[in-house]
């Protein structure tokens, strides 16, 4: 029982953790984008 109980949380962890690269690296990546853009118009 406990052993069933410990894989979700760690499962649900490494979704969010998942998500959050994801989320992060689009910022970045939106980010880096808009460095570009703004430093091509000076």
């Amino acid at each position: 029982m406990t052993g069933a109980v410990q894989v979700v949380p760690e499962e649900m962890l490494g979704r969010m953790l998942e998500a959050g690269c994801k989320l992060e690296e689009k910022i970045f990546m939106q980010a880096f984008m808009f460095v570009l853009f703004w430093s091509s118009w000076e």
